[in-house]
């Protein structure tokens, strides 16, 4: 990430490339904490020289952990209008496609709707170019296409409320006073999914990670309160608008997750600070067994599988 890493010092005045360039970089993150990726090579770094004309080197090369190999070019779209769909010059489509042609593998598009804090990964032959010198893609047609499930993607859904309790030392003072205040010390600290507790290690960091990251939004804070007495604090997290009777709620994409902490990694107060994180990449994201069988914190993974048919939608 050296090239990449340069340009914040050197380009502060130009927000939009630096907005570029962290999502280049917060891209190559994503995909290894995704944990389905053998190799992400930075395709466009180092020298480079061709007798061809009119080429450009798309920004990364990935192989996946089954073996499949393709370049990447990222690009970050921000929707000042919802349906604004993304566009590209024909003219650097096709310099991107000539080095692909000759390196005889696929080129994909990595595009992040930020409005969205949304990834898709797009097969460069889904771009249209209907009666301008730009092709374009709409979110609607990305989501239909996406193959961010070839590296390891998946839309996370769960119980609801995540919950995390405070409980008071029974041993000490933890009287309410007359003003409602109270102070106490904590004896211990649980995780709950819906009215459970959380006891395995491994779903306690699952959850504690979704709790941070996911997509819920409607907090409460609450005390469990008996005989003046505080037992405990808890602080829940749940959708703005929980399903009814379905069993769960969706609490966001993992590669959204992942873009949310790499932010938080990488920002202060809203500034951008670095392109690298100060933590492994893998450590990023949170790795869910294939096999994962939860005994309270319950997961439903959907993986989407791109559409095969052209609907002309574009």
């Amino acid at each position: 990430m050296s090239k990449i890493e340069g340009v914040l010092s050197e380009q502060k005045a130009n927000p939009i490339r630096i907005h570029g360039q962290r999502v280049q970089s917060m891209f190559a993150y994503v995909a290894a904490a995704l944990g389905k990726c053998k190799l992400i090579l930075e395709e466009d770094a180092g020298m480079f020289f061709s007798e061809c004309e009119g080429i450009n080197r798309p920004d990364f090369r990935i192989v996946t952990s089954e073996g499949t190999e393709f370049l990447v070019e990222v690009k970050n779209h921000y929707e000042k209008n919802p349906p604004q769909p993304f566009r590209i010059k024909q003219a650097y489509l096709e310099s991107l496609t000539r080095y692909a042609a000759i390196m005889g593998i696929p080129l994909k598009f990595a595009i992040y709707w930020s409005r969205w804090n949304t990834w898709t990964l797009i097969d460069s032959s889904v771009l249209k170019c209907p009666e301008s010198k730009d092709f374009r893609l709409t979110f609607p047609v990305a989501m239909k296409n996406n193959e961010m499930s070839a590296i390891g993607d998946s839309l996370i859904g769960t119980v609801s409320p995540l919950s995390l309790r405070l409980y008071a030392d029974t041993s000490k003072a933890r009287d309410i006073g007359h003003s409602g205040e109270t102070n106490f010390t904590i004896e211990r600290i649980s995780l709950h999914a819906g009215l459970e507790e959380i006891l395995d290690a491994e779903e306690k960091q699952i959850a504690w990670f979704l709790m941070h990251y996911g997509e819920w939004n409607k907090f409460t804070k609450t005390a469990k309160i008996s005989d003046g007495k505080l037992d405990f604090c808890e602080i829940a997290i749940a959708p703005e608008t929980p399903s009814e009777n379905q069993g769960f709620d969706t609490i966001g994409y993992l590669s959204g997750m992942v873009s949310n902490r790499y932010k938080n990694a990488t920002s202060d107060n809203g500034q951008i600070t670095s392109f690298t994180p100060k933590v492994d990449a893998s450590k990023l994201g949170v790795r869910i067994p294939e096999n994962y069988q939860g005994n309270v914190l319950h997961l439903w993974r959907f993986h989407i599988t791109p559409t095969s048919e052209d609907d002309g939608q574009n």
